[in-house]
């Protein structure tokens, strides 16, 4: 296998999302403890994340079809970008639902990195993807493919 080209989800993948969830949290009114358990039992549930919303009696109006459609445009677009074959493209993310299920599904390698609530408590991805427990042991994990 050759790997051409690495491409990364953004948020917590790459960036430490608890500022934006404290945020969230103050605009509701509400203390951020609150809104990370409602957070742990939208995911432990299997839940979009705009779901935790609901089981805080918040009404908040989300599309998940939408979602998932512009997740596979984005794939096709990411593998068109890098100009090779969906093999040759790694797609690392911390969501197994959102980021290593989508991924894999054309044939990218699939990297699932256990960072951030979805990272830790979504259940153990497919056996083709690849999960270090963060960044830093990423090099190493994808070596082991190559």
């Amino acid at each position: 296998m050759a790997l051409k080209a690495v491409f990364f989800d953004v948020g917590e993948t790459l960036v430490d999302e608890e500022r934006w969830w404290r945020v969230l949290a103050e605009r509701e009114g509400l203390q951020p403890h609150v809104v990370w358990a409602a957070l742990g039992v939208t995911i432990e549930r299997g839940e979009e994340h705009n779901a935790l919303w609901g089981h805080l009696g918040i009404d908040r109006h989300f599309d998940p079809g939408r979602q998932v459609l512009a997740c596979v445009t984005f794939l096709e677009s990411v593998v068109e970008l890098a100009g090779c074959a969906a093999d040759e493209v790694a797609y690392i993310g911390d969501r197994v639902d959102d980021d290593v299920l989508p991924a894999a599904a054309p044939g990218l390698l699939a990297v699932h990195v256990r960072r951030g609530p979805w990272g830790r408590l979504q259940r153990t991805p497919p056996e083709a993807a690849v999960g270090p427990d963060d960044l830093a042991s990423l090099p190493d994990a994808l070596a082991l493919l190559l």
